[in-house]
């Protein structure tokens, strides 16, 4: 089950697909299969780094990244409580960054 679908069911079915197919993507990628396990692997990185460049490889389409950014800001939106909110400020704007590249 699309755990963005149970939390966002407002979204459109077509959209709610590509989140899907993305998520499965980003699971593979990681080898997580927990979405919870999942959005805190990729907070871990993206701390440790200060960027995203994990999450968005320059051999993704534009789409792609789009895709993927929607996907985890809605990740992070669903586990914010358990996100430190320090944490969660400096992912969002590192997230608000990618958007504006």
């Amino acid at each position: 089950m699309n755990i963005i679908k149970i939390f966002r069911p407002e979204l459109s079915k077509t959209t709610l697909q590509s989140y899907d197919r993305e998520l499965r993507y980003l699971r593979d990628e990681y080898g997580e299969q927990d979405d919870y396990d999942l959005t805190m692997a990729l907070n871990d990185i993206a701390l440790h780094n200060l960027n995203l460049n994990h999450l968005l490889p320059n051999n993704l389409k534009k789409s792609q990244r789009c895709i993927r950014i929607a996907v985890y800001r809605n990740l992070i939106e669903i586990f914010k409580n358990d996100i430190k909110p320090k944490h969660y400020e400096m992912i969002d704007l590192m997230i608000l960054e990618e958007r504006f590249k």
